[in-house]
């Protein structure tokens, strides 16, 4: 029965059956897709939400780097309103009624400044939006200059400018940050951001409160 079985299957004596191996293919898509899963980008809006944000439409830079910097404008522009009364950088002698009515403006203009300047606190401040505006102010930067050496020392917006010569003429960079770095500073800018909310809501408290005794 068994020579008539092989004769008729015409299989030869060199003959192995072959492995469909159908478990083993399907273990191998399962991992293919496990894979893909593991690789799927977060969209652009949950990498805001994951630090309690919004994305805006337009943001400034992408990514981390674009959370950034809406969290340190906001902290310059909340920063500046409060210990300057809102008084304008450029010492234009005009003043900003709420800190929303700030640009976190830049001395060195934050492209050709490289990274070492771009999220530099004192070549970030707050400025009138027709201040930041060379259409407007094409001057304002003069004024910004005597601004900063009042709030900061005599030589510093000359100094900024030395640092600005550095990276754009000069070939020295700066490396920018990493994920993590970026991370690790945005969640201290969160912090910060809290700490100065809540002194300006008190503020705003206190001062309710002497109206009202007054």
């Amino acid at each position: 029965m068994t020579r008539a079985f092989n004769s008729t299957l015409n299989v030869g004596k060199g003959f192995k059956p072959r492995k469909v191996g159908l478990k083993r293919t399907a273990l191998k898509r399962g991992t293919v897709r496990l894979k893909r899963s593991a690789k799927k980008k977060i969209s652009k809006a949950d990498l805001w939400r994951q630090y309690g944000l919004e994305r805006p439409s337009k943001p400034r830079y992408n990514g981390l780097k674009g959370i950034y910097w809406r969290l340190l404008s906001e902290k310059r522009r909340r920063e500046d309103f409060i210990k300057y009364k809102g008084e304008c950088i450029d010492q234009c002698g005009k003043y900003a009624r709420d800190w929303q009515d700030f640009d976190a403006g830049h001395f060195m203009a934050a492209g050709p400044s490289g990274f070492d300047l771009l999220f530099d606190p004192v070549n970030v401040n707050g400025q009138l939006k027709g201040c930041n505006n060379p259409t407007f102010s094409p001057n304002a930067g003069h004024g910004y200059a005597r601004g900063l050496d009042k709030r900061y020392g005599p030589g510093t917006a000359d100094a900024l400018y030395e640092r600005y010569c550095d990276s754009a003429f000069r070939g020295k960079t700066t490396k920018e940050w990493s994920q993590i770095e970026y991370d690790r500073n945005i969640r201290a800018l969160l912090r910060e951001l809290k700490i100065i909310n809540g002194a300006e809501d008190f503020a705003n408290h206190f001062e309710r409160v002497m109206k009202d005794l007054s």
